[in-house]
């Protein structure tokens, strides 16, 4: 099934044509998903299951006796009283939390349920899950709620739809990712809600696969919502991605201040443990700026982090290569090779490096692009890492006369990237 066409129809229809919701149609498929049972089963010689469908969505009110037996079958004694609007302002409240990224407070409500419904619970806690990389059963979950999308308030479908991108991102399926984060952001202009972490998320996403101008706009919105409410963790999350923006696209005059005014307040205080991701993009700053000395020790201060250890690794990798510090490279490779645990990322780009070292333009090179790094790195949906390998590819095939074999693998290459821009 498409979940995606699925998801577009149900926003098409609770736009175009909003009913209130039905909390007796609700309340039977509550019982009936929890109890795993088919529309089939449960309308057995009561009705057809076309009639029990329309009943859940409220387009038909049951007859008594019809009510009656489906209560019976599903073992409820009857429909349970709602004080509240099914739709109260719960979503206000937690939004707010989501917004501060406390992750210690968002684990302690996880348990605590004062929605009137079982699936916004389900929602809330499918949004912390995902927010806290929990991801046993998620899948279960998430199918769970797609059978809740007609119950769902617009703001509701929001926060699905947004955290629907976010759980497929964690599935390295970035073509659905940005689909979802596109609806929620539409549906965001729709209702003229602002949301700063969707922004964040979008910006994130254009940003790595460099669409520099799209992920500005986003960008400056996210940093707009969050400074305005000094909302510290992603005001501080805004502000890397902004310096490394500046980075990567040669802004180099504004990258010092905003570089060294992170530095100094995370010297301070780092209580969201950002500052080995900041001195990483300090080493980034000098590698461009050709001042490797600099480059080098701000990488290797990094490096004391386990948590960026392979990013860290990588960058000295390739900074030893490019300043032509064969010796170093050489070395380092050797006492990474120590570890017997190494991430496959790096045990890939050690290979790499070692190719481009001794033998650049040789076959079994082009062996190990094609049959290893380049599939291995579109399986993880590592854009950059696919980058690096197929232009080494590119320079492989060109260095041989090859020059079809050259523009195949570019076009392969641009394709995937707008792949994931445009869909």
């Amino acid at each position: 099934m498409n979940y995606y066409k699925n998801a577009l129809q149900v926003l098409e229809m609770k736009i175009n044509s909003p009913k209130p919701i039905s909390h007796v149609g609700l309340t039977l498929r509550e019982s009936r998903i929890r109890q795993h049972q088919t529309l089939e089963f449960v309308s057995d010689k009561i009705c057809t299951p076309a009639t029990l469908s329309k009943i859940e969505l409220g387009m038909i009110h049951p007859s008594p006796k019809i009510l009656q037996n489906l209560l019976k079958r599903l073992t409820l004694d009857s429909i349970p009283d709602i004080k509240k609007s099914p739709h109260h302002d719960w979503l206000s409240s937690f939004r707010l939390v989501l917004d501060q990224g406390n992750l210690h407070y968002l684990e302690s409500i996880y348990q605590i349920s004062s929605e009137p419904y079982p699936y916004q619970t389900v929602l809330k806690q499918f949004v912390i899950n995902l927010t806290l990389s929990h991801l046993n059963q998620i899948h279960l979950t998430y199918e769970y709620l797609l059978n809740f999308q007609p119950y769902m308030s617009l703001e509701e479908c929001l926060l699905f739809y947004h955290f629907v991108g976010v759980y497929h991102l964690k599935l390295k399926n970035l073509i659905l990712t940005i689909k979802y984060y596109r609806l929620a952001f539409k549906l965001s202009q729709h209702l003229k809600l602002e949301n700063s972490l969707l922004s964040l998320h979008l910006a994130q996403y254009y940003f790595n696969f460099n669409h520099s101008i799209q992920a500005i706009h986003h960008l400056n919105d996210a940093l707009q919502g969050f400074s305005s409410r000094y909302l510290m963790k992603y005001t501080l999350e805004c502000e890397l991605l902004l310096c490394e923006d500046y980075i990567k696209n040669h802004v180099y005059t504004k990258v010092p201040p905003l570089m060294f005014k992170l530095y100094h307040q995370l010297k301070l205080d780092d209580p969201f443990h950002y500052l080995n991701r900041l001195l990483n993009l300090m080493g980034d700053y000098y590698f461009k700026i050709k001042e490797y000395n600099q480059a080098e020790r701000y990488y290797k201060k990094a490096l004391f982090s386990e948590s960026t250890a392979p990013s860290s690794l990588m960058k000295l990798l390739h900074l030893y290569y490019q300043s032509a510090q064969s010796t170093k490279q050489v070395s380092l490779i050797q006492k990474v090779k120590l570890n017997k645990d190494l991430p496959q990322e790096i045990i890939y780009l050690i290979k790499y490096y070692e190719f481009l070292t001794h033998d650049p333009y040789g076959d079994l090179f082009r062996i190990f692009l094609l049959k290893e790094a380049i599939p291995v790195a579109i399986q993880s949906a590592d854009f950059h890492q696919y980058e690096r390998y197929a232009t080494a590819l590119i320079n492989l095939y060109l260095e041989k006369g090859k020059y079809k074999m050259a523009f195949q693998t570019q076009d392969k290459l641009s394709k995937y990237h707008e792949s994931l821009l445009l869909s």
